[in-house]
């Protein structure tokens, strides 16, 4: 398309694209379900299809389990549990080493 053509109708004119080949037998390969479209769409729908399509399940469906916690949930939970817990040992060990660490300079440097 010409370059002074190219934001007439919204950056597409109305002639024929360029379609690779291997993109067209990509297309015409695919499966499709053109049932219920109006008449003069298509002259042969493809209707192979859609049993196909209609047997699928939407990602992140519930299928399996009703429960109403999800994977996600859980690994929040865990790691939650693990922060307080390791923190809590961390001060533990840290007011430990606090009250053993014995201040020798502080002596005055005689020996007892």
């Amino acid at each position: 398309e010409p370059a002074d053509e190219d934001e007439n109708n919204n950056g597409d004119n109305d002639d024929e694209d360029k379609v690779l080949e291997v993109c067209e037998r990509i297309y015409e390969d695919a499966g499709k379900c053109e049932s219920g479209l109006a008449d003069g769409v298509t002259y042969y729908p493809n209707t192979y299809a859609c049993d196909l399509i209609s047997g699928l399940k939407a990602p992140g469906g519930r299928t399996k389990s009703h429960s109403s916690v999800s994977a996600s949930q859980v690994f929040v939970g865990i790691f939650a549990a693990a922060t307080i817990v390791f923190g809590g040992v961390s001060a533990y060990l840290y007011q430990k080493a606090q009250r053993t660490n014995v201040d020798l300079s502080s002596s005055g440097g005689a020996l007892a």
